[in-house]
């Protein structure tokens, strides 16, 4: 009996081998091949949409309506690559108050504007409540290479483009928000806390030096001046007016004193005073060019671990041999 056991557990083990390891082996390839890619992801969502609505007709109607509304998907898609028909582009743009996606939408944009053709749009799905004003400055700069080539830029806004969101948003040709999106804040803050009375409380000196008059306005560790104070406050009303300037070079429409008083809107309000240019949401405005325009997403891969790259790519793996069937 017990070596019927012990060669039957033998024989599981090669299956199990047999059927494993080559798999294992077949994995670490397509995850080198993956590795050898560029950084780009491109998401064909033309081809995304037939997939997903396939799937929901498959599970929902009797097979003989599947089959037909199949190969009507099918067969727009088939027709729509035939035409060779205007493209739309999509980045996205998450809130940061460092901007760091900044150099995203560089890449993107500086490998977009020599293949873009004539009646091409980018589309930018952008979600930022502002940060600090450098970096705000240069990511609306990276936007502004699109207008000085004439290129649609279409921006929407589905949660919030605030301060220097905003600043960012009106370099667009067209500006939708959602319903309920925050809008504006067209204002400068900045917070200095300020321990000098904490230090002395516990006799703890402090030596501050600065060569320039203006080099130190208001520090954290000394005390403050009114004369310092007075400087400060003249920098942050210098920045305010720079903001104003720049949103009103790019959206000349706009009553800049009315709307540059560091309020914000919700997009219906906003709608009326000219910050946005029409109430839609972004998956709106895709679905009404999906059967019209070549539609792609475009997504800069992220730094994974092997774990993660192995799931990923058993999840590509799956995914690319089901759309095959």
């Amino acid at each position: 009996m017990n070596t019927i056991l012990h060669e039957y557990i033998i024989f599981i083990i090669k299956i199990i081998t047999i059927i494993i390891v080559p798999f294992f082996f077949i994995m670490l390839i397509y995850i080198g091949k993956q590795k050898n890619k560029n950084k780009f992801n491109i998401i064909n969502l033309n081809k995304k949409y037939i997939f997903e609505q396939k799937i929901f007709y498959k599970e929902i109607y009797k097979k003989n309506i599947y089959k037909i509304n199949k190969n009507k998907l099918e067969n727009n898609y088939k027709t729509l690559q035939k035409q060779n028909t205007k493209n739309l582009y999509i980045i996205n743009f998450n809130d940061d108050i460092n901007a760091k996606d900044t150099n995203n939408i560089k890449k993107i944009i500086s490998i977009l504007i020599p293949i873009i053709k004539e009646h091409d749009e980018i589309l930018l799905k952008l979600n930022s409540s502002g940060g600090f004003v450098n970096n705000y400055g240069l990511a609306a700069e990276q936007l502004k290479r699109l207008k000085n080539k004439n290129i649609k830029l279409t921006i929407s806004i589905d949660l919030i483009a605030a301060s220097g969101g905003y600043l960012m948003a009106t370099v667009a040709n067209k500006i939708i928000a959602s319903h309920f999106a925050i809008i504006g804040s067209i204002g400068v803050i900045s917070v200095v806390p300020n321990f000098n009375k904490i230090l002395n409380k516990h006799n703890i000196e402090i030596e501050h030096h600065t060569a320039g008059e203006y080099k130190s306005t208001l520090n954290v560790i000394g005390k403050n001046t009114e004369h310092g104070r007075k400087k400060f406050i003249e920098s942050l009303n210098r920045t305010h007016l720079l903001f104003k300037k720049f949103i009103k070079e790019n959206r000349p429409i706009l009553e800049i004193d009315k709307i540059s008083t560091g309020e914000y809107w919700y997009a219906i309000d906003a709608l009326d005073l000219n910050l946005i240019d029409k109430i839609q949401t972004s998956d709106e405005y895709i679905l009404e060019k999906i059967n019209t325009t070549n539609i792609y997403e475009i997504k800069i891969n992220k730094n994974i671990t092997f774990k993660q790259k192995l799931g990923e790519s058993i999840k590509n793996l799956i995914t690319k041999t089901i759309m095959k069937l």
